[in-house]
């Protein structure tokens, strides 16, 4: 992970207090997305606050900004796979 930040930089100056706290799962998720975009030979612009990418590939451009869903402030809840109910224990529609 610390060579793919150094790659993809911190263009808005927050990556490092936000991925050390509450915004770690949308930090995480940022960083995914440029391993991704890099691994598809993607060449990502990082120069500008927002979108968090612009990327090139061939003929193909694209703008991503990388969201994810997080509970209010306060109320937060840990997502890890470990602490999902059981799937056999929901009451899932069929």
């Amino acid at each position: 992970m610390d060579r793919l930040f150094d790659q993809m930089g911190d263009s808005d100056g927050h990556f490092l207090q936000e991925f050390q706290g509450i915004g770690f799962h949308a930090r995480l998720f940022e960083l995914a997305c440029f391993a991704y975009l890099q691994e598809c030979g993607y060449v990502i612009q990082r120069n500008q606050r927002s979108p968090d990418f612009l990327a090139i590939c061939g003929s193909t451009s694209l703008a991503l900004e990388a969201v994810t869903s997080n509970p209010p402030l306060g109320q937060g809840h840990d997502i890890a796979i470990s602490e999902m109910a059981d799937p056999e224990t929901q009451n899932i529609p069929a």
